[in-house]
């Protein structure tokens, strides 16, 4: 059975280590300790037998004069992939970020994986420009 609830400090070492795996990163800096009790991010994970096996959070951003949500880290485990727990975990951060009055929302994904967000109702839109710092 598969249990979704807000990522707490607890969780630090399994995100850690799942996003890690998920993306490829090598010596990542550690998660923040504000990362969980910051009131502009909601982070979730999805745990199997108290295992955590996915997570993904939404980031809110206060504009002149509009919230805007951003979607971010969205991984689940290798072994659990196609079980819908992706789709579980973004159902329930659109669903905060509908609460909250967030005008849209965006997300950054690789090639491969825009068909899982299209079928979300996520859409292709403008380019995304960045500076690596």
């Amino acid at each position: 059975m598969f249990h979704y609830r807000t990522a707490t400090p607890t969780d630090t070492d399994s995100l850690q280590q799942l996003l890690n795996t998920a993306f490829d990163r090598v010596n990542s800096p550690p998660i923040a300790n504000t990362f969980f009790s910051n009131p502009n991010c909601y982070p979730l994970v999805v745990t199997h037998h108290n295992k955590v096996v996915g997570t993904a959070s939404v980031h809110f951003i206060q504009k002149i004069d509009r919230l805007l949500a951003q979607i971010e880290d969205v991984a689940i485990v290798p072994e659990h992939q196609g079980k819908q727990l992706g789709k579980q975990l973004l159902h329930q951060l659109i669903a905060e970020a509908k609460a909250r009055g967030a005008y849209k929302i965006i997300l950054n994904t690789a090639p491969s994986t825009t068909p899982f967000y299209k079928k979300l109702g996520f859409e292709e839109a403008e380019v995304q420009m960045k500076i690596k710092l």
